[in-house]
């Protein structure tokens, strides 16, 4: 009887293991069967639309030097390349035969100047007209004139640097002649650039004069230039598109006119429905999302269109506040259990 006992106790607690563990495996099943989610709250946020460009670097000016006097070239400082600083002599031209129309206009000053207070006196007693003096005033005058012009030519003898920047171009050699209105050499101002692109008609309306651009030359890439707009073209270049003149500066002279570089730029600040576009199912082209519904997701069809590479501006189709699913897509069909993990 105690034998008997004994088995049919142990009989019972196979029983109730063999029960206790088929509970535990049906409740796994069950487990099993809710698929572990990430979520993201649809919420706006601001957007910044930004454009880049491709473009040249420039020089911000060119002045071009022309002769106003004339004479053989006798000394010549600088060449093409060289590095010039305002009022820097550059050229020296013969001033011989200068000097010499100069001494004479002076003398002829002094005679014209002698006779006018001659002719003054006579007048005074009557013994000149008044019309004969006023020709011998004018013909002083213009002698103090001619004084005055050759004193200017003799000036223009020293070719001096008008603005600081760099010789880009020399039309004139040592022991040449030159007259006026020949050309003599091009300044390039370089502490600041004309970074120049084109941009598409769509994009014009977006940039304004002093707009501001970051600039990022394509040999220096750690390098990033704060630009402002400074001009706008109206017409268009054979390929449809606007020239646009960023202003840069360019004190240390790393950059050269001719180096390329990208400018990016600001087309529009606004707000808006912003996901990651892990969010979107399958393509952006058909876009839906999974909605989380109590304990289970929805799927919703949504417009949606790229921003970047990583987020997407949902248009329509989502309300502030509804939670979409981020990650966990692989498990997941419209109506399957969810436990959401973040």
């Amino acid at each position: 009887v105690m034998l008997i006992a004994f088995l049919a106790l142990i009989v019972l607690k196979l029983l109730a293991n063999k029960r206790q563990s088929d509970n535990e495996l049906s409740g796994f099943r069950a487990y099993e069967k809710v698929t572990p989610v990430t979520v993201t709250s649809a919420s706006f946020k601001p957007i910044e639309e930004t454009g880049t460009e491709t473009g040249v670097f420039e020089p911000f000016r060119e002045v071009s030097l022309i002769s106003e006097t004339q004479g053989e070239v006798l000394e010549l400082k600088v060449k093409t390349g060289d590095k010039v600083t305002k009022g820097e002599l550059l050229a020296a031209i013969d001033k011989g035969l200068l000097d010499e129309q100069l001494t004479l206009a002076r003398l002829n000053m002094q005679n014209a100047e002698e006779d006018l207070h001659r002719f003054e006196n006579l007048v005074e007693s009557e013994a000149a007209t008044d019309q004969q003096l006023e020709q011998v005033r004018l013909k002083y005058e213009n002698a103090v004139n001619q004084v005055a012009v050759n004193k200017e030519h003799l000036e223009h003898t020293r070719i001096l640097a008008p603005v600081d920047g760099y010789i880009s171009s020399r039309s004139i050699a040592q022991g040449s002649y030159i007259s006026p209105g020949m050309p003599l050499m091009t300044i390039s101002e370089q502490s600041r650039l004309l970074f120049v692109v084109q941009v598409a008609e769509s994009s014009l309306r977006q940039i304004k004069p002093g707009q501001k651009m970051k600039v990022f030359p394509t040999s220096l890439p750690d390098v990033c230039l704060d630009g402002v707009v400074d001009e706008l073209s109206v017409n268009s270049s054979i390929s449809g598109r606007y020239p646009v003149s960023i202003l840069v500066d360019n004190y240390s002279s790393t950059l050269k006119p001719g180096m390329t570089g990208q400018a990016r730029f600001s087309l529009s600040e606004r707000e808006g429905m912003i996901l990651p576009r892990k969010c979107i199912l399958r393509s952006i082209l058909d876009p839906s999302v999974y909605l989380v519904s109590g304990d289970s997701v929805v799927e919703r069809k949504v417009k949606a269109r790229l921003l970047s590479e990583t987020q997407v501006l949902v248009q329509d189709g989502l309300v502030e506040g509804e939670q979409v699913v981020l990650s966990g897509h692989i498990n997941l069909v419209p109506g399957s259990k969810i436990r959401i993990t973040n």
